[in-house]
């Protein structure tokens, strides 16, 4: 009996006490499997998003956590993030992103996540997730930085200049198949030189027309979902002498290829022939001379971007070998029409791929803020419970499906309030009145 009291008291002390009526228990920010956890909930929330920028963990503010079978475990996380300067086309690892500079503008925020991890069955299942993030005050970066440039309106008649200008002259030098239109500007700043210069960050997705087609046609954007989105960052210069634009683009492979690569693999199959034809250009990272014509055969994990291609002789053909081989009859061809044959393979059971989640951008905290209506804001709330209960785990023969609780409002005994730091970030984390850590239970 004393060993049973001992064991259940040691339990107590490593998990934590519950906490509020939902049968959570506090968590250790500090604990390597807490971390681990919140390391894989951002990586799932960067995947699920389809605009912006790739989220970094600056630091796990708040932890519960509530036990699930014999092996299973789901975590209620907070977690402080940062901004990188990837793209979540680009769909990289958080990890390998790196932070603005230091002078400009940083965006900031808080994700809550709800993540269910079973180690035994190497499940991890991101159930839901809500971010909030703003911008710092423009002002606060001006007085470390003065002569640096500061962030204009993305609808400034310049701006929309210098991305057209720029998107232009992408399409004319790209050597791709197909012109590329703007979907979204996403960053926009401006300064003074020797005269005003302007920087925009925007994303690009393939239309239907050629590349021959001339800039005033409308060119209606390609919905296959093997059409190509890319990353942009363009530059206006107004010089004494003229005007100067420049831009680099990154084009990535479509997430539909990443999803007919795991059904083979889920399928058994080991080899994958994807045969890719279609013409690469300059700005890719390290660039194809303009109007080269490439025919690859691919075998690789198509997260990539074309970045990670060699240069290549004009009219060269060459063989790819990368992380994943394949092999089934998958073949896309790319120009003005597409043809594309693939295998489906049809599963009993899927799993939970698709969180509940959301990501809303406030104003800089120096600006007046009038909350709207959100619509993305699921009917009953975005703390309501997602997973019914008594469902089957679709992954887990014999198992049922957690059901996924409330966020807590309550701040672990064992995650401590951020401390004043020296960087512009650490402090507006401990200023923001939005992202102030809640009181402990």
């Amino acid at each position: 009996m004393k060993t049973c009291v001992l064991l259940s008291l040691l339990l107590t002390l490593a998990w934590g006490a519950p906490v509020e009526h939902s049968g959570l228990e506090e968590g250790d920010c500090k604990d390597a499997s807490t971390l681990g956890a919140a390391t894989e909930a951002l990586t799932k929330i960067n995947r699920d998003r389809t605009e912006g920028y790739i989220f970094a963990l600056h630091r796990l503010s708040n932890a519960h956590f509530k036990k699930h079978g014999e092996n299973g475990v789901t975590f209620y996380l907070t977690l402080d993030v940062v901004e990188t300067n990837c793209s979540v086309l680009s769909r990289k690892d958080w990890k390998q992103c790196a932070l603005p500079e230091s002078h400009k503008v940083p965006v900031y925020g808080q994700c809550k996540a709800a993540i269910y991890i079973n180690k035994v069955n190497r499940v991890v299942r991101l159930y839901k997730y809500s971010c909030v993030v703003r911008p710092a005050p423009s002002g606060r970066v001006t007085s470390i930085c003065p002569d640096c440039p500061v962030p204009v309106d993305l609808k400034d008649e310049s701006v929309k200049r210098t991305v057209a200008e720029s998107l232009e002259k992408f399409n004319k030098e790209s050597g791709l198949a197909n012109r590329f239109a703007l979907l979204k500007t996403s960053r926009a700043t401006a300064g003074w030189a020797m005269g005003m210069y302007y920087h925009v960050e925007y994303t690009i997705q393939e239309t239907t027309c050629a590349r021959s087609t001339e800039a005033a046609e409308k060119c209606p954007l390609m919905e296959c979902d093997f059409a190509h989105k890319g990353f942009c960052k363009a530059s206006h210069y107004n010089m004494p002498g003229g005007q100067d634009v420049s831009v680099q683009c990154e084009i990535y492979e479509p997430k539909a290829v990443e999803r007919e690569e795991k059904l083979h693999l889920l399928a058994g199959d080991t080899t994958h022939n994807h045969s890719d034809t279609h013409s690469h250009s300059h700005n890719h990272g390290q660039a194809h001379a303009t109007d080269q014509t490439h025919t690859h055969d691919h075998e690789h994990d198509h997260i990539k971007s074309h970045a990670d291609h060699d240069k290549h002789a004009e009219g060269s053909n060459h063989n790819h070998t990368h992380d994943n081989a394949h092999d089934s009859s998958h073949r896309h061809v790319h120009g003005h029409t597409h043809v594309h044959t693939h295998h489906h393979h049809h599963h009993e059971k899927t799993a939970h791929d698709h969180p509940n989640g959301m990501v809303r951008v406030l104003p800089a905290m120096d600006r007046p803020m009038t909350l709207p209506s959100f619509p993305d804001i699921p009917a009953a709330g975005p703390g309501a419970t997602v997973t019914l209960p008594l469902k089957p785990d679709p992954q887990i023969p014999g198992d049922m499906e957690p059901v996924i609780e409330p966020f807590p409002t309550s701040l672990s005994a064992h995650c401590s309030a951020p401390e004043t730091g020296s960087t512009l970030v650490d402090q507006l984390f401990t200023e923001d009145p939005m992202f102030k850590a809640v009181t402990q239970a």
